[in-house]
C-alpha cells in the first residue's frame, strides 16, 4: 500500500519576487527540505511518495493578513492574489495530481509555470525584470529607494 504526502510550498519556492522576501525564503527552505525528505524516505521506505506542490496565486487572505517589513498589518488584497485562481480549483488540481502520481507539481497558469525555467536557462533576462518590477514597486506603493 502507497502513502503519499502531499506537502505545500509555493511557486515562491521556485523563484523569487521583490518585496516578498520573507515569504520567498520560508518557501525556498520549504523546497529544499521536501525535496531531501522525499530521498530519504523513498530510499528507506519504497510505499512512501512525497509530491511537493507549489501553487501560484490562489485567491485566499494571506495578503490581508500578512505584515509588512516594519511589523505592521498590511491590510490589503494583492491584485494578483484577487486574481489568482480559486482555492477550489487548486484542490481539483491538488487531486489530479494524486492521481497521476506526479511528484513535483506547479499548480498555476502556464504563463507562469514558465518562470521558474526562465530563471533557470535566460538568468539575465530574470533578474532583469525582476529589477524593473521592484521598481515599479517602489514606486506605486512608496517604498524609498535609497
Amino acid at each position: 500500500m502507497w502513502n503519499v504526502w502531499f506537502l505545500f510550498s509555493s511557486l515562491q519556492g521556485k523563484i523569487s519576487l521583490p518585496f516578498r522576501s520573507c515569504y520567498g525564503a520560508s518557501k525556498h527552505a520549504c523546497e529544499a527540505f521536501y525535496l531531501s525528505l522525499r530521498a530519504e524516505l523513498e530510499a528507506v521506505h519504497s510505499h512512501i511518495a512525497v509530491c511537493v506542490l507549489s501553487p501560484g496565486y490562489v485567491q485566499t487572505e494571506i495578503s490581508l493578513n500578512s505584515t509588512t517589513g516594519s511589523g505592521e498589518s498590511y491590510g490589503k488584497m494583492d491584485k494578483t492574489i484577487a486574481n489568482g485562481m480559486s482555492a477550489s480549483e487548486c484542490a481539483r488540481q491538488t487531486v489530479e495530481a494524486f492521481v497521476s502520481g506526479r511528484k513535483d507539481v506547479c499548480i498555476a497558469p502556464w504563463y507562469h509555470r514558465l518562470v521558474p525555467l526562465a530563471r533557470v536557462l535566460f538568468p539575465s533576462l530574470y533578474f532583469s525584470a525582476m529589477a524593473k518590477r521592484a521598481a515599479k514597486e517602489a514606486t506605486t506603493s512608496h517604498i524609498a529607494a535609497n
